[in-house]
């Protein structure tokens, strides 16, 4: 009987490793870029090579810049890329908002400041991942020009978050049966000497 107990607590050892071992942490990675040069493209760029398989990210991004169309320019607009895989084209705001959130209402010069999450799905982070590098590139058209873009003399930028799950180092089954076993043997040893 006490043998079973003890096979049963080492049981019960086992498996509480690998449930702390299951335990992933949720990773925020934040970079800003300011840029001053019209028709700019902002790059991002992340190494990541502990991201957790099968499991979704989130990217946030935060826009400012000259996104309406009610002045001269035409089709003023930004393309998020995440390498080959397009987020698609934004802006003219005026015209909605089209899932973003507006921080600062427009003032006058067809500036705005947005901002935007997306989700991406863990087929897509296989691919995006294949190469431990995680890009960006949030390109402004020729319509975004930068004097129209300036929000009390602050200049057009992106902000970029990417929230993704790590993996956690999980011990091999070789480690987990070797430590089983020696709490075991040492449960058995006190028992014995009692």
């Amino acid at each position: 009987m006490n043998f079973i107990k003890t096979a049963y607590k080492g049981l019960f050892f086992i498996a509480c490793l690998f449930a702390t071992s299951a335990n992933a942490t949720l990773i925020t990675l934040t970079e800003t870029q300011e840029q001053t040069v019209n028709f700019q493209d902002f790059d991002f760029n992340w190494t990541i090579d502990d991201w957790a398989l099968n499991t979704t990210a989130e990217l946030v991004l935060e826009v400012q810049g000259d996104f309406g169309f009610s002045d001269l320019s035409e089709n003023e607009s930004f393309t998020i890329l995440l390498e080959s895989l397009s987020l698609g084209v934004h802006g003219g705001f005026e015209g909605g908002l089209g899932g973003w959130t507006s921080l600062v209402a427009n003032n006058g010069i067809n500036a705005w400041r947005v901002t935007r999450s997306f989700t991406i799905s863990a087929i897509d982070m296989i691919n995006l991942l294949a190469d431990e590098t995680f890009a960006i590139a949030v390109n402004f058209n020729a319509g975004a020009h930068t004097e129209f873009g300036v929000l009390g003399n602050v200049n057009p930028y992106v902000t970029a978050t990417v929230n993704y799950t790590q993996a956690t180092s999980v011990p091999e089954p070789s480690t987990l049966a070797f430590i089983a076993l020696s709490v075991l043997g040492l449960s058995l040893r006190r028992k014995h000497n009692v």
